[in-house]
């Protein structure tokens, strides 16, 4: 899988050019639904670690640790990392998507203007 940094020089790079804009779009449709299925994944994950950490992490006056506090642990195991990396991969895809479709949208303006 390619990574955004590579989509986002090729829809800079075919920013005129409504075919290859469009297989960008069906590419970035694929990697969301990837992503979207992975934190799927993490995210039925989360509740049963997240109470682990919380419950297992009693402070010395015998108190369950802040929801904060539980949040920054849990970003620090591997599900924590992955939800992390997750959330920005689908945020990313969501820019350049709309990119995309801004291109179009003035691609179809200016052809609209010549014609």
């Amino acid at each position: 899988m390619r990574t955004l940094t590579q989509i986002s020089r090729d829809v800079y790079k075919n920013r005129q050019n409504p075919r290859q804009l469009g297989n960008l779009f069906m590419e970035l449709g694929a990697m969301y639904g990837y992503y979207s299925d992975e934190m799927k994944l993490v995210k039925i994950q989360k509740p049963t670690i997240w109470i682990g950490i919380k419950e297992s992490n009693l402070k010395s006056d015998g108190k369950l640790l802040s929801d904060k506090m539980t949040e920054m642990k849990w970003r620090m195991t591997p599900e924590g990392v992955k939800e992390q990396e997750y959330k920005y991969m689908l945020n990313g895809i969501n820019k350049l998507s709309d990119s995309i479709k801004q291109a179009a949208y003035l691609n179809h303006q200016e052809f609209q203007l010549d014609h």
